[in-house]
């Protein structure tokens, strides 16, 4: 998770969310990447779908079961569903959906914007084990990187 912080700096850094994510299997970090949603200007670019998408390319099939997904924030929907289409081993998250709704500022709609539906609840009927929140208090911080 530590990475992944440090992932979420360097994007805010860039001028982007400070969201970070970083991909373990056999316990090392294969792959860490950062949110680019406003410096790529898509506003789809989350790093766990990124890390997804890189390391099923470094696979030779669509599933990574042997992987685990850390994350600074508990993954949206869209990025649960790629867990999903990719099998992936776990998830292990920082804050949760709730901290979005918490730091969520309702003047300024877009500074953290949130779909309410859990990343356990899309992953329900799945064998990915999710953890979280971990680190909560180091990753509630990220919020005000920004």
């Amino acid at each position: 998770m530590k990475r992944a912080i440090q992932e979420a700096k360097l994007a805010s850094k860039r001028g982007d969310y400070a969201i970070g994510a970083c991909m373990v299997k056999n316990g090392k970090v294969i792959a860490s990447s950062g949110n680019r949603g406003k410096t790529k200007d898509d506003s789809t670019r989350h790093p766990e779908l990124e890390l997804i998408q890189y390391v099923v390319g470094m696979h030779s099939g669509p599933y990574i079961e042997d992987c685990i997904l850390y994350t600074t924030h508990e993954p949206c929907p869209m990025c649960s569903g790629a867990c999903v289409w990719s099998n992936i081993g776990g998830v292990v998250y920082g804050n949760s959906i709730s901290d979005f709704k918490t730091h969520t500022n309702i003047e300024n709609r877009l500074k953290w914007r949130v779909i309410d539906i859990p990343c356990r609840k899309v992953l329900a009927n799945t064998d990915t084990v999710v953890v979280g929140p971990y680190m909560q208090e180091e990753c509630n911080k990220l919020f005000d990187v920004v």
